[in-house]
């Protein structure tokens, strides 16, 4: 069982690295320090992948949490990445800090750093994410 579990998280691991990054944005810590700070509502942002996944964002003040799911064996595995993020108009940019999954630790500066906000809809690395009420 603990192989399965393993090949599981693996395999969310690597979701995660492919579906979710790219290179860096080229933005210095000082100049995404310098950016106006606003807060998105609270709530929680899904898209479905299918009846065995999901992806969602958490926003709470100025942190979020990204998390991939997927449901194997009648486990759901929840591998995420989060930080902090900063809202300029309908512009989204996050700064990636921590992760649950070891592997990824060292890939954070590769994940996707752009968003947008469409109503009650979220845009990231070409999925449509749905504000939940």
């Amino acid at each position: 069982m603990k192989k399965y579990l393993f090949i599981a998280l693996a395999l969310v691991a690597g979701a995660l690295a492919f579906t979710g990054c790219e290179k860096s944005n080229g933005k210095s810590e000082q100049e995404q320090t310098n950016e106006q700070k606003a807060v998105l509502a609270s709530g929680t942002w899904v898209y479905q992948v299918n009846e065995n996944g999901y992806m969602f964002f958490e926003f709470s003040g100025n942190t979020f949490k990204y998390h991939e799911v997927v449901s194997y064996g009648g486990t759901d595995i929840d591998a995420w990445v989060g930080g902090t993020y900063t809202l300029k108009g309908n512009n989204l940019t996050f700064t990636f800090t921590d992760t649950n999954v070891e592997d990824m630790k060292d890939e954070l500066g590769k994940c996707k750093t752009e968003a947008t906000l469409d109503g009650d809809q979220l845009l990231y690395a070409g999925f449509i994410f749905k504000l939940q009420k």
